[in-house]
């Protein structure tokens, strides 16, 4: 399943729960007119009675229903969640070449300069996922190897001493 489809039936499974909340409160506030009326009716201060006990049952039944089905959206789009964070996390961790062993057991990934590193659990793909980020933006930031060299250069040429020469240039001044 993409990303695109995750989210679509993402955005379904919330507007289902939207409406079994609406659907909910609805019915709350009707069983709560029902039941004041109820609530003056036994107390004597209302001779007719008005409501009827299916009302109350029936408010509440449904009320119980909205409530069943709002609690069991949130909790599958909990885990539609945690598995589409899981999936981001496999997708990365094999496009960046990771690899899951069985042993040693975990993510593994080997750097351009051949070095094996443990990402992580195989059952944590998040923290594996994280480990890679690091080390990959670690290899893409540039060195600062040039910015030596050239204050070296400087530094001699103050002094009024001659640049080194390139290696190739030594062999043809003899």
């Amino acid at each position: 399943m993409s990303v695109n489809d995750a989210a679509a039936v993402f955005k379904a499974i919330n507007d289902k729960s939207e409406e079994a909340r609406e659907a909910a409160l609805f019915e709350v506030k009707n069983l709560k007119k029902d039941l004041s009326t109820l609530e003056r009716i036994l107390s004597g201060a209302q001779k007719k009675m008005s409501v009827s006990p299916f009302d109350i049952v029936h408010s509440a039944f449904e009320t119980f229903h909205h409530l069943c089905v709002l609690l069991e959206n949130q909790k599958l789009a909990e885990l539609m969640e945690q598995d589409l964070g899981e999936a981001k996390a496999h997708a990365f961790l094999e496009s960046h070449g990771a690899t899951l062993l069985k042993k040693p057991r975990g993510w593994h990934w080997i750097s351009p300069d051949g070095e094996m590193h443990l990402l992580g659990k195989a059952e944590e793909p998040d923290k594996a996922a994280a480990k890679l980020e690091t080390l990959v933006s670690k290899l893409a930031k540039p060195r600062r190897g040039g910015k030596a060299k050239s204050q070296k250069s400087n530094t001699s040429a103050q002094n009024g001493a001659a640049p080194p020469a390139e290696p190739g240039e030594q062999l043809s001044q003899q």
